[in-house]
């Protein structure tokens, strides 16, 4: 009869043995997130965004010889689509985002160095983030140092980015996994692959 201490020891083995790879935890949170009503919300915002409607997919229809639904081709099915989100859009992140930032310091070098960082370009790209922070409902921007050795930015796709938070008010990042395909050729065949990047504390893999 086993005493105390190796059923003890057999419940914290068969607990370690049951334990979800990292692999699996990566492959459990992508499907959670490709099902979710929250990634389905970006690319539906997305979509109207750029003027591709629900109301394109209609079709006219009518009570076919077998009693089914069937698409009617000889009557008009005009569908009108207006470009109302795209315009709110772009007037909120206008009025937001539309007026340059002003850096004020005594030190002159601070100040050229932030305004060679903080240019142009980087306003364009605050713009576009504000554009997909409005249309999906947040933005991840990534910042990082080129080959050469300089800071940069680039905005990611919302619907690619699952983020994994350290804290219930999402303040601190502990995980972040993307999801994301690519176009790639094996031999003379192109195809798409889809690729998953794992960020942590240590790095990516």
């Amino acid at each position: 009869m086993p005493t105390e201490t190796q059923r003890i020891i057999d419940i914290i083995e068969s607990g370690a043995k049951s334990a979800m790879t990292l692999d699996q935890i990566i492959k459990n949170e992508i499907d959670i997130w490709f099902g979710s009503s929250e990634r389905r919300w970006m690319l539906t915002g997305q979509r109207y965004y750029v003027g591709e409607h629900d109301i394109l997919q209609r079709k006219r229809t009518a009570i076919g010889e077998n009693g089914e639904l069937v698409e009617v081709t000889n009557l008009a099915n005009n569908r009108l689509v207006h470009a109302f989100v795209r315009k709110l859009v772009d007037q909120k992140v206008g009025y937001l985002l539309g007026k340059p930032f002003s850096i004020q310091t005594k030190n002159q070098r601070y100040l050229d160095l932030l305004n060679e960082i903080f240019d142009r370009s980087f306003l364009r790209l605050l713009k576009n983030l504000g554009k997909e922070a409005v249309n999906k409902g947040k933005a991840w921007l990534h910042v990082y140092y080129d080959e050469e050795g300089r800071l940069s930015f680039k905005k990611i796709p919302s619907e690619e980015i699952i983020p994994l938070w350290r804290d219930a008010d999402h303040t601190k990042l502990d995980v972040v996994i993307r999801v994301y395909e690519v176009e790639v050729y094996e031999g003379t065949n192109r195809k798409i692959v889809t690729k998953v990047e794992f960020w942590d504390t240590s790095g990516v893999r």
